[in-house]
């Protein structure tokens, strides 16, 4: 056979076996397709769903059929980087780069890494230097507007989300992105209208309610975040964080129990998980019990928080303030010094414990008193004589314990009554009285204080003096007090003796009042409260026992609590007296330091000899001038109308606290 034929023929197979391999790859080229496209689409949904070893084998199967298959190699690289694999993730992104260094997409991937293992500054920097070779990719500025978000630098987060939102306008992911860096930079006009349109497209979106709702407490509307939070609550009840929060804001508008039930339930729904979250609950918890006085829930739930977290500087501070106000004083500076010991800038533990040193040192104060009561001639309307009481006080206290306290006082007081009728001084009489005191703690919250005063009554200008004392006289006076507290419950026993300056029998002598009185003060709420006096008041002058009693209620108003109404009963025998008093107190503070006080009451007043009507006015001011040094005035003006006449009756004290 010739030989050429032979090499021909054999051409011509070759050629007809190339022709049918093309025509069958045309032929399954459409339908290998579509089925790669139906496994990009499940890959992709499996890894959505969580299921990222099945995404990864199917885009593995991809790129085994194809190996320049540039989106299943983006597919794989980003379920590898869910998974924290970074080393194979970055290997990916790698091959990508090489195989493609026309597209940004193997180096955005890089720094997608470099951003989720916390490198965010070289993250920043590189992605910065891919937006400017490819200013309108969306996924560049995504990213920017992350890394930058997690260094804090807010505007510019702000600014790379508002160049995406110029690229796709209505993109979800961009305008949540941007309402969490308002959020975060506590932006709440921005962030509220934001999350506002994102509830219009998703009423029920967990991440906008709560982002609501913390914008809205950060901006100090605590009441109408509770209503996002309630709504967040309701759409996932088993949210430990929705709760934990709203727990948070009951605890700040004084709902305490509702408080108590949000943070325990957040508690139970993260039992057993050793979290941030979860610490912070039992610290709350603490705190509330506190508040409540529940001591031994307060110390169990800050312990429970130093369990799992035994550095944890606010929860032994907390745990230290619970001890402070149950008298243990050397374990609350422990564990101040503990915090502190752990983190030297703590200004809660630096705060505890400069508290703690007030209430240990020795305290002085230092006091002016001007008294002045003018009262009128009822037949001639004139001023008919004034007293006038001036007093300087010195009185220093020492802590011998937490449940033991010494006082010492010196006074001088010069008291004189001026009888303007005949323009004359009925006396003029300077007083010294030293005094020693006791403030006890007993067992089963009962509390003892009393005080013993030595006075000595001399003459100043006896010769000026129609009715002056005949000699210097020696007197003794004080009190004893003795209380017992339950829950809102108080009751109180008192014995006490003062002395007072009586001219009745032509001469000035010196006169005493032995005042017996059992009290009942008890709390309904925080709002409302009652205290009835039941007193008996033995007077030297008239040698019989008056009574004296009185019943009392005060009204807080719930949502302002600076405003207090008060209505007062009182009941005075010989002649039998009935006074109905209505006044209202109001109280604020300025910051730590400034506190301030204003009261008006009037009192109308009926017996069988004559009635009157009073009006009292009282302004106080206190101002913390530095730790160590406080500054008080208190100002009390009454006016008596009997008839055509007014008396006058006026009180002004300033003193000076000083703490060693």
């Amino acid at each position: 056979m010739n030989p050429g034929k032979k090499e021909n023929r054999k051409t011509h197979v070759i050629m007809l076996f190339i022709f049918f391999m093309i025509f069958v790859v045309l032929l399954s080229s459409p339908a290998w397709a579509a089925e790669r496209d139906t496994l990009i689409l499940k890959a992709r949904q499996t890894s959505w769903k969580g299921n990222y070893d099945e995404a990864i084998a199917i885009y593995r199967q991809l790129i085994n059929k194809n190996p320049k298959d540039i989106e299943a190699m983006l597919g794989l690289a980003a379920v590898l980087s869910w998974q924290k694999k970074y080393q194979e993730s970055s290997d990916v992104y790698r091959k990508i780069r090489e195989m493609r260094p026309d597209i940004p997409d193997g180096d955005l991937g890089l720094l997608r890494l470099k951003a989720w293992q916390d490198e965010h500054a070289a993250a920043e920097e590189g992605l910065r230097a891919l937006h400017s070779k490819y200013p309108e990719r969306f996924d560049i500025l995504m990213l920017l507007g992350q890394v930058t978000a997690w260094q804090k630098k807010y505007q510019s987060s702000v600014e790379f989300y508002k160049k995406a939102l110029a690229i796709h306008p209505d993109n979800p992911a961009t305008i949540k992105a941007l309402a969490t860096t308002y959020k975060w930079m506590k932006n709440t006009e921005e962030g509220v209208k934001l999350y506002a349109k994102i509830l219009e497209e998703e009423p029920n979106n967990i991440n906008a309610l709560m982002g609501t709702g913390i914008l809205l407490s950060q901006g100090g509307k605590n009441k109408e975040a509770i209503v996002y939070l309630e709504k967040a609550r309701d759409v996932a009840p088993d949210r430990a964080d929705v709760r934990a929060m709203l727990g948070t804001l009951y605890s700040w508008t004084a709902q305490l129990d509702d408080a108590v039930t949000e943070l325990q339930k957040s508690v139970a729904l993260e039992q057993g998980n050793i979290s941030n979250r979860n610490i912070n609950n039992y610290i709350a918890l603490g705190r509330i019990f506190r508040w409540q006085k529940k001591k031994e829930e307060s110390i169990k739930l800050y312990q429970k928080a130093l369990e799992l977290d035994p550095n944890n500087g606010e929860a032994m501070v907390g745990l230290g303030r619970v001890y402070l106000f149950d008298d243990q004083w050397d374990k609350a500076e422990e564990l101040y010094m503990k915090a502190l010991t752990i983190n030297p800038n703590d200004l809660d533990a630096k705060e505890a414990l400069a508290q703690l040193k007030r209430f240990k040192a020795p305290e002085a104060n230092i006091r002016y008193n001007f008294f002045e009561s003018r009262l009128h001639n009822p037949i001639s309307g004139q001023i008919a004589s004034t007293f006038i009481d001036h007093r300087e006080t010195f009185e220093s206290f020492f802590k011998l314990s937490p449940k033991t306290t010494v006082q010492a006082r010196y006074q001088h007081a010069e008291r004189r009554q001026l009888s303007l009728s005949n323009t004359s001084t009925d006396f003029n009489v300077d007083t010294e009285t030293v005094s020693v005191g006791l403030n006890q703690k007993l067992p089963y919250n009962f509390d003892v204080r009393l005080r013993y005063d030595v006075a000595q009554f001399t003459n100043d200008n006896a010769a000026n003096s129609t009715t002056d004392l005949a000699k210097t006289e020696n007197d003794y006076s004080g009190f004893f007090i003795l209380t017992k507290r339950k829950d809102r419950h108080l009751w109180r026993i008192s014995l006490g003796r003062e002395l007072f300056i009586d001219t009745n029998p032509g001469v000035s002598t010196i006169e005493n009042i032995n005042t017996y009185s059992l009290s009942y003060d008890v709390g309904f709420s925080d709002s409302f409260s009652t205290l009835v006096v039941l007193s008996l008041d033995d007077n030297s002058t008239f040698a019989k026992l008056q009574q004296d009693h009185v019943i009392r209620a005060r009204y807080r108003l719930p949502n302002y609590k600076k405003l207090q109404f008060e209505y007062q009963l009182r009941y005075l025998s010989d002649p039998d007296t009935y006074q109905n008093t209505i006044g209202v107190n109001f109280q604020n503070q300025l910051g730590k330091s400034v506190r301030y006080e204003a009261s008006y009451f009037v009192t109308q007043s009926h017996n069988t000899l004559d009635n009157f009507l009073r009006n009292s006015f009282r302004l106080f001011f206190s101002w913390d001038i530095l730790p160590w040094l406080t500054w008080g005035t208190d100002a009390i003006v009454t006016l008596d109308h009997l008839n055509a006449d007014i008396d006058t009756i006026q009180n002004y004290q300033t003193y000076l606290t000083i703490r060693f």
